[in-house]
């Protein structure tokens, strides 16, 4: 979580207490956030969501389209 603690304060208890699944797959590629920053388009296209879809259905042991 960038510039947490400089630019705004989030209480992990407050976080605790409202005991939600969070999915935070993160970054992927070259150089994250650099203005090198590369990543496979057809990978970020094609594959990502349907992995996305799929860890979300497992969470929450839903089946939508």
């Amino acid at each position: 979580m960038p510039d947490w603690g400089e630019i705004y304060n989030i209480s992990l208890q407050g976080l605790i207490k409202l005991d939600v699944l969070i999915l935070n797959p993160g970054l992927s590629g070259k150089d994250a956030h650099k203005y090198t920053e590369r990543l496979g388009l057809v990978y970020y296209l094609n594959v990502v969501p349907k992995l996305l879809k799929s860890a979300i259905m497992k969470l929450t042991d839903s089946n939508f389209d």
